[in-house]
């Protein structure tokens, strides 16, 4: 009988996402998740990282950084406005994200479409704030997770994963921002 009780227990598990405390895709139902390293399961970030509202930056620092799971990246940087034109665009990257470990260093580098590195850095992340130390050592800021998560579409919310509500819906990306739709698409909505 007990044996019983335990396959219908790790049925139930597996049916419902394979173990507790984590969603259908293995990712932590809590805050920002964690991705396990290539070095001895040290936590590597994903998800929407910004400098806090009000923090001066200067030109070439990341004012955004956005990590995905499938390796997708996008930066925001910041650039030197001209004369009378404000506000300014940040400065994009879009393309890959590596990261690394030599030596007890940690390398997080961003990458093109092409392969070529675009910008590389050193990086220490806590599980919590993403800590970045630019090429020329002048520069270190400290990235904490954004309250609103970047996208250009709905797929790149799930490769940040997200904490999503205990409803049935849909990830969409409205004003690059990820939002969570509950409810079934297609479905008549009964008043």
């Amino acid at each position: 009988m007990k044996q019983l009780q335990l396959v219908a227990v790790a049925s139930i598990l597996l049916a419902c996402g394979g173990a507790p405390g984590v969603d259908s895709r293995s990712a932590p139902l809590v805050g920002l998740a964690q991705e396990e390293g290539e070095w001895g399961g040290s936590a590597q970030p994903i998800g929407s990282f910004e400098t806090s509202e009000g923090t001066v930056t200067s030109p070439g620092e990341m004012t955004r950084v956005v990590l995905m799971a499938d390796r997708t990246a996008h930066v925001e940087l910041t650039t030197t406005c001209a004369r009378g034109v404000l506000p300014c665009a940040p400065r994009a990257l879009d393309g890959y994200h590596v990261t690394s470990e030599s030596d007890g260093v940690r390398r997080l580098s961003f990458l093109s479409e092409e392969g070529d590195v675009l910008h590389s850095c050193e990086y220490h992340y806590d599980g919590r704030v993403l800590e970045i130390a630019h090429e020329d050592g002048a520069q270190r800021q400290a990235l904490a997770p954004s309250t609103v998560a970047w996208c250009a579409a709905a797929s790149q919310c799930e490769q940040q994963y997200l904490p999503t509500p205990l409803c049935t819906g849909q990830w969409t990306c409205v004003d690059s921002r990820c939002q969570f739709q509950c409810g079934r698409p297609g479905l008549l909505q009964l008043e």
